[in-house]
């Protein structure tokens, strides 16, 4: 079913036919975020657009999804960008 939606979004997918795997790209999520969160300490002064990904494995005896986001407790680093920039919410 995956490959059906996948197709008919016009995905690229890429197999490879000699170990039978499959790994596909997600873009989950988009946000602006200060400079300095995307180039430590650097661009305090800039936005930026922050992209968030999920990767999904395919293997023939398994399924992995790889979720690169936030963890779930988020409270001390917004804490701290709210505090910085009142626009630093997640």
């Amino acid at each position: 079913m995956l490959e059906s939606i996948l197709k008919s979004t016009g995905t690229n997918i890429a197999p490879d036919e000699c170990q039978r795997r499959y790994c596909y790209v997600f873009k989950v999520g988009e946000q602006m975020v200060p400079g300095a969160e995307v180039y430590y300490m650097n661009d305090f002064d800039t936005w930026m657009p922050l992209c968030f990904y999920v990767f999904y494995i395919k293997l023939e005896d398994k399924n992995i999804l790889i979720n690169t986001g936030f963890p779930k407790e988020i409270e001390r680093i917004e804490k701290f960008w709210l505090d910085w920039d009142k626009r630093s919410t997640y």
